[in-house]
C-alpha cells in the first residue's frame, strides 16, 4: 500500500541525441512560456482515476486531488479503500490517514523539485540547483536535458516541453545509484482562461532494478482558483 501511495505521488509528479550545446540563457524563453501558464494558477481541484499495472495485476485507484501553491497537495481516495494524502513539500512530509482513523507520517526526499516542476515552475530554482543545456529543438518540441549541481545527486532529468503550448509534454528519469529509469507522458491538456496548464491523461512507465510498472491517470472536471484555504490540507 505504501508503494502504491508513493507512486500516486510520482505521477502528479514530475524527461534525445544531442545536436548542439547551449548557454542556459537560450532556454530562458521556454522557461518563460512555463511559468507564464502556471502564473495564473493557484489552486486546483479534480477528480482523479487511476491505474497502475503492476506484476500482472490492474489496480484502480478513484478520487479527489487538491492542490495549493505553491507547496500543497491532498489526496481524497474512495476506492478501493478510503484514505486522506496530504503532501507538504515545504516542510518535506507526506501524511496518509486511514479508513480506520490512523495518520501515518512519511519524509519525502526531493519534494521541492516536485513542486516546482509539477505546479509552480520556477526557472530561477531549476538553474541554481541544475546544469542546464538545450539538446535538440523539433517544430515547437523542445528536448532540455537538467543535470544536478550537487555531485552526490546521480539522478539525470530531461523534458520535452511543447513551446507553441507552454507545457511539459513528457520527462525521462535516470538514477544509476537507485537504477530508476522512469518515463511520464503528458497529453490531453486542459485549456483554461486561454492558457495550456492541466494534462488530464498521465502515463507513467517505471523501471527499477527490473520491477516494471505502469501507471495511467486521468483527470476530470476541473476547477482552479476556489479560493482553498491551507488549513484544507491539514489531517
Amino acid at each position: 500500500m505504501k508503494k502504491g501511495i508513493q507512486i500516486l505521488f510520482i505521477a502528479l509528479i514530475l524527461l534525445c541525441s544531442v545536436n548542439s550545446i547551449y548557454s542556459v540563457d537560450s532556454v530562458d524563453g521556454i522557461f518563460n512560456k512555463l511559468e507564464e501558464n502556471t502564473e495564473q494558477m493557484q489552486d486546483m481541484v479534480a477528480n482523479i482515476n487511476q491505474t497502475v499495472f503492476m506484476m500482472g495485476r490492474n489496480i484502480v485507484t478513484i478520487g479527489k486531488t487538491y492542490m495549493k501553491k505553491p507547496d500543497l497537495m491532498k489526496m481524497e481516495i474512495t476506492s478501493p479503500q478510503k484514505q486522506t494524502m496530504v503532501i507538504n513539500a515545504k516542510e518535506k512530509m507526506m501524511y496518509i490517514k486511514m479508513e480506520n482513523g490512523q495518520v501515518m507520517k512519511q519524509k519525502m526526499p526531493n519534494t521541492e523539485n516536485f513542486s516546482n516542476i509539477s505546479f509552480k515552475f520556477d526557472k530561477k530554482n531549476l538553474k541554481k540547483n541544475f546544469n542546464i543545456r538545450l539538446l535538440e529543438e523539433k517544430g515547437s518540441l523542445a528536448t532540455i536535458e537538467l543535470l544536478p549541481k550537487d555531485e552526490k545527486n546521480t539522478m539525470e532529468l530531461i523534458l520535452t516541453i511543447d513551446t507553441s503550448k507552454g507545457v511539459i509534454t513528457k520527462t525521462v528519469t535516470k538514477d544509476e545509484k537507485s537504477g530508476l529509469d522512469m518515463t511520464v507522458e503528458f497529453s490531453d491538456f486542459e485549456k483554461i482562461n486561454n492558457k495550456y496548464w492541466m494534462a488530464k491523461t498521465i502515463v507513467t512507465t517505471t523501471n527499477t532494478g527490473g520491477n516494471n510498472m505502469k501507471t495511467i491517470v486521468k483527470y476530470s472536471n476541473i476547477k482552479i482558483n476556489q479560493g482553498l484555504k491551507d488549513e484544507e490540507f491539514k489531517i
